[in-house]
């Protein structure tokens, strides 16, 4: 099992740890024997690490661009340990290009390391958003391979998400001056 919080009391038998929920757990230390253990009080720095998937159509005269001046961003900032910026094209996955950013900052306090991922979140946001460099989202495209005799027309209407988290997409169909939705 895994367990993460704070150790709040440790005796003979047992260790309290109080967790991110608030709960107590009360282990055996003869459970704790053979778990890996990480410190995190002795913590010296924090890794800020993201991926943005931008679009496959992206010129990649403009993906250096961005990925420079995410590089630049990271440089000016005092938390961010310059010599660990790496901000690379990682790959092609299925949906866009992925560039991987990754850096160690100074801060290690968990509530001000996230106050610092958020800034750092937003400047990345707008660096893409100046380039007008946008992010990809999960698209399927559709090839009608043996054309009908007729003509169609396909054009997505509108996308409704069901309570599952599972969506339906609703096409319009033109055939001359009939509309089949599908």
């Amino acid at each position: 099992a895994t367990y993460e919080g704070t150790v709040e009391d440790m005796t003979f038998r047992a260790t309290k740890i109080r967790t991110a929920e608030n709960s107590i757990l009360n282990i055996p230390n003869s459970e704790l024997v053979n778990q890996v253990i990480i410190n995190c009080t002795q913590m010296q720095k924090r890794r800020y690490r993201t991926i943005l998937t931008v679009e496959l159509d992206t010129p990649l005269e403009k993906l250096e661009i961005v990925k420079q001046r995410i590089s630049d961003m990271l440089k000016n900032d005092a938390n961010v340990e310059v010599d660990s910026i790496i901000v690379r094209f990682d790959q092609v996955s299925l949906n866009g290009m992925d560039v991987l950013i990754s850096t160690y900052v100074d801060i290690v306090d968990y509530k001000e390391f996230l106050k610092l991922k958020e800034e750092l979140n937003y400047k990345v946001m707008s660096i893409l958003l100046e380039e007008k460099v946008e992010l990809a989202y999960d698209t399927k495209t559709i090839n009608i391979k043996n054309k009908p005799a007729f003509n169609i027309d396909i054009n997505v209407i509108d996308k409704f998400y069901k309570n599952d988290g599972l969506s339906d997409v609703y096409f319009k169909v033109t055939n001359d001056k009939r509309d089949i939705a599908l």
